[in-house]
């Protein structure tokens, strides 16, 4: 009887030590389905429209050093969708900021533009952080009814943003009806001021253009940074209407011997351009001279910059700045 007792006791101390090593291996397997394999570590959780915002959220365990490459094809049969971890007043910083040079900030002259502007948030926020871009959006929204001023409010776009970030240093000047399909193409200033337009193909006309339209074409979309913005003294403020303000910016950097890299046409500077329509009021004045400008940069610009901040807003996807001018 007392043997019998002692072989039970046996048995369940032996059982027990056998479920216990069944509970391990099942906790390992459970533990280990959860490791991010190399796949998983590179893929994106896209998450559809839930509640009124669609969202696509980046896997925060991938490996976030190594900007993308290839192209990113504009798609506009979805509703506005974008990456996680956007701060409000669009900004954002990728987890791995080992390397980064510059703080980007992209500036957006804007009026009466609500559908361009849902495609283009669309669009920038996952392009840019595809290239591990520590940047913000801004939106300049001209709240005065008088001709469209492009110019002036990019200048108010730099003195506003340096408030808010004083430690921009690269200003994407863009204009909202252009968007970039190459991830090649990145969104920094580097060393020189950059015309960052090669290919286009307009969605109005269904025609492919290139990049640069005429000799001192400084249009569209460019990169430049803040030294270089006040080494110029940014744009003139009496571009009223459309047109010519970006043909002064270029001669400004040219009569500051600031050298201007083109991408013209090539493949890795490829961009849509969305149906629009430009303001019907052209400049009425010619772009100054060379030598003439020579001397009067200094007396207009954003050193003699004048607007109305009525109110900045903090989206979540933009900064806006509600300005009269």
């Amino acid at each position: 009887m007392v043997l019998l007792k002692r072989r039970l006791k046996l048995l369940k101390s032996v059982g027990m030590l056998c479920l216990g090593a069944v509970l391990m291996n099942t906790m390992q397997l459970v533990k280990d389905s959860f490791k991010p394999n190399d796949n998983v570590m590179r893929d994106f959780d896209l998450y559809q429209e839930n509640e009124g915002q669609a969202l696509v959220e980046i896997d925060e365990t991938k490996d976030r050093c190594s900007p993308a490459k290839g192209k990113m094809p504009l798609d506009l049969k979805y509703p506005p969708k974008m990456y996680g971890g956007i701060r409000p007043g669009g900004l954002w910083t990728p987890n791995c900021t080992h390397g980064l040079r510059e703080k980007v900030a992209v500036l957006v002259p804007y009026r009466d533009r609500k559908e361009n502007l849902k495609i283009f948030l669309n669009h920038m926020h996952p392009f840019l952080q595809h290239q591990q871009i520590d940047y913000g959006v801004y939106i300049i929204e001209q709240g005065n009814t008088k001709n469209f001023n492009r110019g002036k409010l990019f200048n108010v776009g730099v003195v506003e943003v340096l408030k808010l970030e004083p430690d921009v240093n690269c200003f994407i000047l863009h204009d909202i009806d252009k968007l970039p399909e190459t991830l090649d193409n990145v969104y920094t200033c580097k060393d020189s001021p950059k015309h960052l337009m090669g290919k286009q193909h307009n969605l109005d006309e269904d025609t492919y253009t290139s990049g640069i339209h005429y000799h001192g074409y400084f249009g569209g979309v460019t990169a430049v940074s803040k030294l270089h913005y006040y080494m110029a003294n940014g744009f003139s403020n009496n571009y009223w209407g459309w047109g010519k303000e970006d043909d002064e910016f270029w001669l400004r950097m040219q009569v500051k011997r600031i050298n201007i890299h083109y991408s013209y046409d090539s493949d890795n500077a490829e961009y849509v351009i969305l149906p629009h329509q430009n303001d019907t009021i052209k400049h009425s004045q010619d772009v100054p001279q060379f030598r003439i400008l020579e001397k009067t940069l200094s007396l207009n610009g954003i050193n003699t910059l004048q607007y109305t901040m009525r109110k900045i807003i903090k989206e979540p996807l933009f900064t806006r700045f509600d300005v009269w001018i």
